[in-house]
């Protein structure tokens, strides 16, 4: 079979491509990380550096393909809304219109939970609950807007697509989540909002990566639908950071701090960071406190009986892999 997949730089990305190729299909992946482009040519992945913009390239590449497997987004809480609306909207139109042209039949599409962030404690979200009036973050505005527009090109352009939501994952080749808990502790203590006893889901790689594997066995009835992917074993958000440094090896002190005064020194951080020329992320973002401040789990029976998903990897052992592939991998980062 011949897969594409983009964002293959990325960690979910490069995971997927990496498993496709391990079990023999020809895995064609997109991404702008030239180094991490070599890495994925000398593991037998054709590596295209590639900006989707470019749909006529694209079009070329698709042409035989038999599913595209969109992991490229940008994944951020702070940032320019153009950039935003370019990588993620944008991107996922032309990603789209090279599937129309090239009459790829199949797209796997990487959405996100943040899309169901409001500000309070959620728990047991299922697919179809409300959304937000207004999302949290240009992040997540932005990334509904790519779901609505792969909706309508499987009920009006007959491309064939599902839509999973992992969430926070882990694992090989994680930018965000662990070097970010790294980076906190180098203050020499971890702030936890409101005593880190926010109730959390974690999904560790291989198990979003069989998510997505699954979703090639769906029938017709299936098509057009958005699934919850997590580990399904919601944990208090202080445990899993203790579990996380235990295996480190590291002893990091923690100290609460009310999510009122967490939320208002973000405040006053977003205030400085947007006035600045170079608009840096802050150190705090309003949605970070929220995030580590507010409880969300997600409810995944659609995904275990529509997929028949079932996490095979505990969090446990999922931290215990993250942590021995970082003690030996942090330096290649």
């Amino acid at each position: 079979m011949k897969y594409i997949v983009t964002g293959a730089t990325s960690g979910l990305g490069r995971n997927l491509a990496e498993r496709l190729s391990k079990e023999g299909h020809h895995v064609i992946g997109l991404g702008r990380q030239l180094h991490v482009g070599q890495a994925l040519t000398k593991a037998g992945i054709e590596f295209h550096a590639l900006d989707l913009k470019d749909t006529e390239t694209m079009s070329q590449i698709m042409r035989g393909a038999d599913t595209v497997f969109h992991c490229a987004a940008l994944s951020s809480p702070w940032g320019r809304y153009e950039d935003f609306y370019k990588a993620n909207v944008v991107g996922t139109k032309n990603i789209i219109t090279a599937m129309k042209e090239s009459q790829t039949p199949f797209l796997v599409h990487i959405s996100t939970p943040s899309l169901y962030f409001n500000y309070k404690n959620q728990n047991n979200i299922v697919e179809n609950d409300p959304l937000p009036r207004k999302f949290a973050n240009h992040y997540a505005t932005t990334k509904k807007m790519a779901e609505d527009l792969v909706v309508n090109a499987c009920h009006e352009q007959k491309i064939r697509s599902t839509i999973i939501r992992p969430r926070a994952v882990i694992g090989p080749y994680d930018k965000n989540i662990l070097p970010r808990l790294l980076h906190l502790s180098k203050r020499g203590f971890i702030p936890l909002i409101n005593g880190g006893n926010a109730l959390v889901d974690i999904t560790y790689v291989d198990n979003v990566v069989d998510a997505i594997l699954l979703t090639l066995k769906t029938g017709p009835h299936q098509h057009g639908r958005i699934y919850n992917i997590t580990n399904g074993e919601p944990v208090i958000l202080k445990d899993l950071i203790s579990m996380t440094f235990e295996e480190l090896g590291i002893q990091v002190p923690f100290r609460s701090v009310p999510y009122s005064i967490a939320n208002a020194i973000a405040c006053a951080m977003e205030v400085i960071c947007k006035a600045l020329p170079s608009r840096p992320e802050p150190p705090l973002t309003r949605y970070s406190a929220g995030v580590f401040g507010f409880s969300q789990t997600l409810n995944i029976d659609n995904a275990k009986n529509d997929l028949g998903y079932i996490p095979q990897i505990s969090i446990k052992e999922g931290i215990r892999r993250s942590a021995q592939w970082w003690k030996q991998n942090a330096d290649r980062i």
